[in-house]
């Protein structure tokens, strides 16, 4: 007989991460990230754990040719509202695995988990794909994207937004960019 735990999924941690957009395992299709696409994901970071890394997860290296657009990641609160980001690597997205690194200062852990967005940017890039979740499609945004009304705030899950050449100082969920499925695996630890 079987008990509770024993079909337990892959944790987290097996990947070093403490908190992910997603399981790893439903990443298993591709999508470009062009050159000023902002993708973010809204991400639940349990209590106590602090933010020292941010990580996203590529799935085919591109090839940089000098642009001003940095490539990084960004970290915002749930109410959109600038944190923190990697400092600009040219060089960030032009290998596969996961790629990221160490925010200047970590931030502090919370005691209550919390909801906070994890944005990659991208200039400069040519023949980049980074995972994408298996199936997705803009069709489904209006459904997974966002939550059910009056139930909680209104917070998209995944967005995309064109023409972006720095990392916003903030942004509002409920209106900023393209509500969908397609947002990136990220995470930190």
């Amino acid at each position: 007989m079987f008990g509770p735990g024993d079909f337990s999924v892959f944790p987290l941690r097996g990947y070093g991460l403490k908190f992910a957009s997603a399981d790893p395992a439903e990443f298993m299709a591709s999508n470009t990230l062009d050159n000023n696409l902002l993708q973010g994901a809204r991400v639940w970071v349990p209590g106590g754990v602090p933010i020292a890394n941010l990580w996203a997860a590529v799935r085919n290296g591109g090839t940089y040719a000098t642009s001003s657009t940095p490539n990084t990641i960004g970290l915002y609160t749930d109410s959109g509202l600038y944190v923190a980001s990697l400092a600009p690597d040219p060089n960030l997205w032009t290998a596969a695995g996961w790629r990221g690194g160490a925010l200047a200062s970590p931030i502090p852990a919370q005691e209550e988990g919390r909801f906070v967005y994890i944005v990659i940017l991208a200039g400069g890039m040519a023949g980049l794909f980074i995972p994408a979740p298996a199936q997705a499609n803009d069709a489904n945004a209006a459904w997974f994207a966002i939550p059910v009304p009056g139930t909680v705030p209104l917070r998209k899950r995944g967005f995309y937004q064109f023409g972006v050449s720095a990392l916003p100082a903030s942004f509002d969920p409920e209106t900023y960019g393209t509500s969908t499925p397609f947002f990136p695996l990220v995470g930190g630890n």
